[in-house]
């Protein structure tokens, strides 16, 4: 039983190769058209912020009058 503990703790050790390999550039991988979804969605929420500031001033402008 101890042995078999011992065999199964020790086959489920990563090898050194594997932990020195150099990762995968998120875009290359199955999530990079989650990244380029994620960066859409920030421009658009730029110039959805900068249309809102437009019409502020626009708004605050017209109020003065």
């Amino acid at each position: 039983m101890v042995v078999s503990v011992g065999l199964l703790v020790s086959a489920c050790g990563s090898s050194e190769e594997a932990s020195r390999a150099e990762p995968m550039p998120i875009e290359e991988s199955a999530f990079g058209d989650m990244t380029s979804t994620i960066d859409k969605a920030r421009d658009v929420e730029d110039a959805t912020k900068q249309r809102m500031e437009q019409l502020n001033d626009a708004l605050e402008a017209s109020e003065s009058r």
